[in-house]
């Protein structure tokens, strides 16, 4: 994602969205946010630039935003339980479609269905439902398939990570090299950050597990982040 697609995207319409309008409630108030930045100073030892204050105002809007939305996202086991009791249903329809029927039944179905395909001038509607329900099934078993084992893509752990690693990029812009300590500055900076996540927004809290020890955090965004597209955290939106 670009600056210029950090806050605005033009739409196929040719209108835009603003992404920091539609997430205002997630914001941090001005007061709190001000308070913030004078810790970051204080630890940093220099004044932080316009640039860095709307960049990680934004980054705790984001990260609210998905903290808020992880919290009404059904977990995978669901998913798959949803995804299995539909093949389910599937395979006895296949079967069904696949019985017998007395003489007179099949007599009054094949007449019926000859009607109705001459009416509606339409394929013959028991082939097409048996053929688009077998092809509804092999969906629906690779969707399940490709949901075992896996993780929710957007984890608090994940979201803490990418943070991480966001935060070092912009303290790299202010020529604070961040260091692998996990009482240095760039931990300090980091912790002080995430404690601004929790908020209550629309009735719901929002929170996020704080680390006592950051070490693992830090040291694994001080490796990566040199090498990963900026603004990943953004691109969740």
């Amino acid at each position: 994602m670009t600056e210029k697609q950090i806050y605005k995207q033009m739409q196929p319409d040719g209108t835009w969205i603003d992404f920091r309008a539609a997430k205002a409630a997630f914001a941090p108030n001005k007061a709190e946010f001000e308070k913030l930045l004078g810790k970051i100073t204080k630890t940093i030892g220099k004044q932080t630039t316009p640039e860095f204050d709307d960049k990680i105002d934004y980054l705790i809007t984001l990260l609210r935003e998905q903290a808020y939305m992880a919290s009404y996202r059904p977990p995978v086991t669901k998913s798959q339980k949803e995804l299995t009791a539909f093949s389910t249903h599937l395979k006895k329809l296949i079967s069904f479609l696949d019985t017998d029927f007395s003489q007179h039944a099949d007599l009054q179905i094949m007449y019926q269905t000859v009607i109705k395909m001459s009416d509606e001038k339409i394929e013959d509607p028991f082939y097409a439902l048996r053929t688009n329900s077998i092809i509804a099934l092999d969906i629906c078993e690779k969707a399940r398939d490709k949901l075992k084992g896996k993780r929710p893509e957007f984890t608090p752990n994940t979201m803490r990570q990418i943070l991480a690693e966001e935060v070092a990029r912009e303290l790299m812009k202010l020529g604070v090299e961040p260091k692998k300590y996990n009482d240095g500055d760039y931990a300090t900076v980091l912790r002080a950050i995430l404690k601004m996540i929790p908020c209550t927004v629309h009735g719901q809290k929002i929170s996020i597990a704080i680390p006592d020890n950051l070490f693992k955090v830090i040291c694994k965004a001080i490796d990566e982040y040199p090498t990963k597209l900026p603004y990943s955290l953004l691109s969740f939106q």
